[in-house]
């Protein structure tokens, strides 16, 4: 289990780097609040990537079950939504989820995927009326 914390660690560290790079090249105004929330939280990822490393070396390496699948479904929601958009992709995604992970019939996967899209598409494009993404196939 300390494995898969280090890589969650080392992820954030990452993340917070690429953080305060930017908050660099940007203006001083624009680029403060990224400084200020990064910085910190650069330094305590590395402390915590650190104090996982430390505990790893105690425990032999394991990777916990289903997190390859957990992370191939995940690749494949981002891969999905990026060819066809985030409402058709959410829809096939959660289906297939249903389907596949919960084991459940054909008609309650797509039942509750189109109540699912269709709150995203309420929530997003009818009350905050914003643009949502429309994939890669279809612009």
């Amino acid at each position: 289990m300390s494995d898969a914390r280090a890589v969650v660690s080392g992820l954030f560290c990452l993340f917070f780097a690429g953080m305060v790079a930017a908050a660099l090249g940007w203006s001083r105004d624009t680029g403060l609040a990224p400084l200020l929330v990064g910085g910190p939280g650069l330094v305590l990822s590395l402390l915590q990537l650190r104090d996982d490393i430390r505990e790893s070396r105690r425990e032999p390496m394991r990777i916990p079950p289903g997190a390859l699948r957990l992370l191939g479904s995940f690749l494949g929601f981002v891969l999905v939504t990026l060819a066809i958009g985030l409402l058709p992709g959410a829809f096939v995604c959660i289906a297939v989820f249903l389907r596949t992970y919960e084991r459940t019939g054909y008609g309650f996967a797509f039942a509750m995927a189109a109540v699912y899209t269709g709150i995203a598409w309420l929530l997003f494009d009818v009350v905050l009326e914003l643009t949502l993404f429309g994939g890669m196939l279809f612009t």
